[in-house]
């Protein structure tokens, strides 16, 4: 579910939904009004975490960010198409936003509640002890020092203001600390929920470490490496490239010079520019690895096909159009047909789209090589199980000359549901297998 909350993009995923039906179901359990007070909890949940996201967006408004705001299964997430890190102090008021939302709205309901006197155990009272807990308990839970709760970033920010470029990293260790320790209390009170929550958390923070220690002092830039990202998959190719250049030279790391220097190269190759894409992977810092979809992209593109291949099948576990339609590309450019039928026919190439791999068997049986086109005709029955495909199979193997083969994909044809049985009577693939003794029988059988 998508909708813009005043000026504010916001995506809400099944998942948020089904954990909110998760915790409320554990609350109104064998209570005989749990229908109305289930929506209510729903509600109440909902309109309280987009609340708490809501506050950092505008706060981070106010600091010239652009917010969008996702709801998922562990809460919300608020965070920003435009801008690089703020500084610490800003980045303290942001994080701080969010928990504050929720905790003026639960403290002005619980006093009105004292004001205002609502049975406790009927639907207004559950609706009252819920806007209570989500707003101002979760709010102040959400201060607990540990990343990426909002205490956490609260911590790594006020560490920045005394560590630059360090103040994230003791944050984590801090953090995987704090994580440690509620872990141990949770399985010594036998809280489940409570441990697998802290144990997911500290991994979060793990697995942040490692990555924010190779980054270090250029981790106010990654912010940067989104923004330029999104510049391209917008179609703004010049504009990313000159400010991928301009990070490339301000970067201090190899890791953020080495993702700069791709995007500079990939704003070549979306601008037809292989060669001046090719200079730009020539530039990356020494050690570096090359993605291996762009630089066999480039290849192609350079006119070097079979040199594409190679970097090209190393791509093709990530899935995609762009590597399945290069990689289709440069085998069709270079008659490797037996190659293609073992790459596509790979567990690697689940990803990739059938579209490609039915260029190719159309490719091959173009170019006379029925025998590869059919082995690409079976890797396609294997993936879809659709009669066509068992159907265009037949059709190559008689091609071939192998008219038993060609009969028995006819009948996997048949058995798949061939919906239009009349191409048996008009391919003229087919011209030689009408001519057998026992075709006969296998056309009548389509019919029956």
């Amino acid at each position: 579910m998508q909708f813009r909350l005043f000026d504010t993009p916001v995506r809400v995923q099944p998942w948020f939904l089904l954990i909110a039906v998760f915790l409320g179901y554990s609350q109104v359990d064998g209570d005989p009004e749990w229908i109305p007070k289930m929506a209510v909890w729903v509600a109440v949940m909902f309109v309280g975490v987009l609340a708490h996201e809501y506050g950092h967006a505008v706060a981070g408004r106010l600091f010239g960010l652009k917010p969008r705001i996702e709801l998922h299964g562990m809460g919300g997430l608020t965070s920003w198409e435009n801008g690089r890190m703020l500084s610490p102090g800003r980045s303290m008021v942001v994080s701080a936003a969010g928990p504050a939302v929720g905790i003026v709205v639960g403290v002005v309901t619980l006093v009105g509640a004292a004001v205002v006197h609502v049975e406790d155990h009927s639907v207004g009272g559950f609706a009252v002890q819920s806007v209570i807990w989500v707003n101002l308990g979760w709010g102040v839970l959400n201060l607990v020092p540990m990343m990426p709760l909002d205490g956490g970033n609260l911590m790594a920010s006020f560490f920045e203001l005394f560590a630059s470029g360090k103040g994230r990293i003791f944050a984590r260790w801090l953090s995987l600390a704090f994580a440690a320790a509620l872990v141990a209390f949770a399985v010594f009170y036998q809280q489940l929920y409570l441990a697998i929550l802290c144990g997911y958390l500290g991994y979060i923070n793990w697995r942040g470490l490692s990555v924010e220690r190779k980054i270090g002092a250029d981790l106010p830039l990654a912010g940067e490496l989104r923004d330029i990202t999104q510049l391209l998959e917008k179609g703004r190719l010049a504009e990313a490239r000159t400010r991928a250049q301009a990070l490339a030279r301000e970067a201090r790391t190899p890791l953020i010079q080495g993702e700069a220097q791709h995007l500079v190269a990939w704003s070549y190759l979306l601008s037809r520019d292989p060669v001046s894409a090719q200079a730009a992977l020539d530039a990356l810092p020494p050690g570096r690895e090359v993605d291996p979809a762009l630089a066999g992209a480039i290849r192609l593109a350079n006119g070097d096909a079979e040199g594409a291949i190679t970097p090209l099948s190393e791509a093709m576990a990530r899935g995609g159009t762009f590597v399945a339609d290069n990689l289709a590309a440069a085998l069709i450019a270079t008659r490797r047909w037996e190659d293609a039928v073992a790459l596509f026919g790979s567990p690697r190439a689940h990803g990739l789209p059938a579209s490609a791999i039915e260029k190719v068997e159309e490719a091959a049986y173009r170019a006379g090589e029925f025998r590869w086109a059919a082995g690409l005709g079976e890797v396609l029955f294997e993936r879809e199980g659709r009669g066509i495909r068992a159907f265009n199979t037949a059709c190559s193997l008689a091609r071939a000359g192998d008219g038993e083969a060609a009969m028995r994909w006819l009948e996997r044809a048949r058995g798949a549901g061939l919906e239009q049985p009349q191409l048996l009577d008009d391919d003229e693939d087919l011209a030689s297998l009408r001519r057998r003794p026992d075709w006969s029988e296998l056309r009548a059988s389509f019919d029956g």
